[in-house]
């Protein structure tokens, strides 16, 4: 975003041609408009526990600390049999690079559940069309990903949002040094 151009390095908000995001290479950021897929999504359970921060302009510093809290929750509560991939919610954009009160919901897709969740809370998606970008590579440039969704795809989709979270479901770890490794899909509310 324009606001953070004059505050931060150069390096920050460019594609950049690390080895984790070989698919840019050299080119210009614009010629590489991701391709979603358009699905329609059941409804879908949350449960998830409250993160606030952004640091250098990306959740993940604060994210990660609060997934392991999550984790312990879920073993505390006995529901690892009815929980799928994890995920991060962002109902509100940051206001600033170093947004210490922007509010991401940390937790994980769940099977719809009568069982006490104990320090957790929970949230229904609602069923609707999802734009679904895939990110590979290292989570470090998951910003990177959705620069392009927000600055590239959005305007020339001709697609409107709907009324609904947009969200990161991730799909495996941070660990692989496989730059072509799925880690997480970005869906994005559309009509």
């Amino acid at each position: 975003p324009r606001q953070f151009r004059d505050s931060v390095p150069i390096d920050h908000y460019r594609l950049s041609n690390h080895p984790f995001r070989p698919i840019t290479g050299n080119r210009n950021p614009s010629d590489s408009i991701p391709t979603p897929a358009i699905k329609k999504l059941p409804e879908l359970n949350f449960l998830y526990i409250k993160n606030h921060g952004v640091i250098n302009g990306t959740f993940l510093t604060t994210a990660l600390p609060s997934f392991d809290r999550f984790k312990k929750k879920i073993h505390q509560n006995e529901l690892q049999d009815i929980t799928f991939n994890s995920a991060s919610i962002y109902p509100f954009r940051p206001l600033s690079f170093d947004d210490d009160q922007a509010v991401n919901l940390v937790g994980a897709v769940v099977k719809q559940t009568s069982r006490a969740t104990e320090g957790l809370n929970s949230f229904t998606i609602p069923e609707g069309k999802y734009a679904i970008f895939n990110h590979y590579g290292s989570y470090d440039y998951i910003a990177q990903t959705w620069n392009q969704i927000c600055m590239n795809w959005y305007p020339k989709s001709g697609k409107a949002l709907r009324d609904a979270p947009p969200l990161e479901i991730h799909l495996g770890t941070d660990d692989s040094e496989s730059s072509l490794e799925l880690v997480a899909h970005v869906m994005i509310p559309i009509h």
